[in-house]
């Protein structure tokens, strides 16, 4: 069972006040995952998001050399708002790689919580800022690395061969500044105790 306790024991959610998780707490579901079982998949409607309170998951994409893990997610990250926002398929796949224990929000709970006035659904709002700066970010640092791998191909031959591959790596770049999001969109974290310890 998720407590109100077991929550701030985790200690993952310290910009959280009381009165918010006890909001989140009467609105979301309490779900357990054995590791290995999946959270969403890749390619799936997104119909809801995250809380995690305890445990590690792990975002993983099926590429065509195989399977990618994109970022390990943590305790006090909130997953999968953006495919909300958006309302586009889950571009990667979350998958419980500890035992798991996480709040699910549905779509119409995450809606109602960031169209409120209150400091909880502001909290939302401010964090998907954050994490669409974080994924142009991301989409720009994947960008510059393709066009300087291109400018250093020596050979005419070599670049006429792999032209058609790498325009749709260019395509699929750009692409994720606009109507898509970069690789890791549905993983957004929520506590801003773990951005300072990153700085």
């Amino acid at each position: 069972m998720i407590t109100l306790e077991s929550i701030r024991a985790s200690g993952g959610f310290g910009s959280f006040r009381d009165e918010d998780l006890e909001l989140v707490l009467g609105a979301a579901t309490a779900r357990h995952f054995a590791p290995g079982e999946e959270l969403f998949q890749q390619g799936r409607p997104a119909v809801s998001c995250f809380m995690i309170v305890a445990g590690t998951a792990e975002a993983v994409r099926e590429e065509a050399a195989g399977e990618r893990v994109l970022r390990l997610i943590e305790v006090g990250a909130v997953v999968g708002q953006l495919g909300l926002i958006k309302r586009a398929p889950r571009i990667a796949t979350l998958r419980a790689r500890t035992q798991v224990a996480a709040l699910e929000l549905s779509r119409d709970v995450f809606e109602r919580l960031i169209l409120s006035a209150s400091p909880l659904g502001n909290r939302f709002l401010m964090e998907l800022a954050v994490a669409t700066g974080r994924h142009l970010q991301d989409a720009d640092q994947r960008l510059a690395a393709l066009l300087e791998r291109q400018s250093r191909s020596d050979h005419p031959q070599d670049r006429t061969d792999d032209v058609e591959a790498r325009e749709r790596e260019i395509r699929r770049t750009i692409g994720s500044r606009g109507d898509r999001t970069a690789a890791g969109s549905d993983v957004i974290e929520v506590n801003h105790e773990d951005r300072a310890r990153r700085r």
